[in-house]
């Protein structure tokens, strides 16, 4: 193959297993965190019951409040 052949060949995709296999990855990618995160808070669960959650937790809605104001004042002034 020439120089173009093999760029039209790259630039058409990749193929079909190559596809199924990135896929693949990102499923078992995916799995695997959830698995960690389930197992990570069921740890935190046991060790610290809830206590240590109303002592830790912060205002997720003011947080967002602050967020979404201070995103449309840079919005104004750029």
């Amino acid at each position: 193959m020439d120089g173009h052949a093999e760029h039209a060949a790259h630039a058409a995709g990749p193929a079909e297993p190559a596809i199924l296999a990135d896929l693949a990855a990102v499923g078992l990618h995916t799995l695997a965190m959830f698995v960690v995160m389930g197992l990570v808070a069921i740890v935190v669960y046991e060790k610290f019951d809830v206590m240590i959650l109303k002592s830790a937790w912060f205002n997720v809605d003011l947080l967002w409040a602050v967020a979404l104001v201070a995103a449309g004042v840079i919005t104004l002034f750029v």
